[in-house]
């Protein structure tokens, strides 16, 4: 019974701990996400991804990387509408944000 309500808390806190949006360069090809407190999550990685996912990472889906706050990571297409954040120790899918507005 606990269990589901820490996983709810620790996503409300993870989606805290972003800044939105995350900023797309004019050219659309890069992102940068900026995260207002350190992550408490393990091995954060980085997609992005042309659809929206609630549960796993979709199978269109490119690694950008780790997570880094403040890191530019580069799209692989400007067709690429949504970041997602995994977290590979927890085999689990922490957040889907659209890929921002230009600066």
């Amino acid at each position: 019974m606990i269990q589901p309500l820490r996983r709810i808390h620790g996503r409300m806190f993870l989606s805290l701990g972003i800044v939105l949006p995350i900023l797309r360069d004019a050219s659309g090809s890069t992102v940068e996400i900026s995260s207002s407190a350190n992550l408490l999550v393990p091995d954060v990685l980085v997609y992005a991804s042309t659809s929206e996912s609630k549960r796993d990472v979709p199978a269109d889906a490119v690694l950008l990387g780790a997570f880094v706050s403040g890191k530019t990571y580069r799209l692989p297409s400007a067709n690429s509408r949504f970041v997602l954040l995994y977290s590979l120790a927890r085999r689990e899918l922490l957040g889907v944000f659209p890929a921002g507005a230009a600066r």
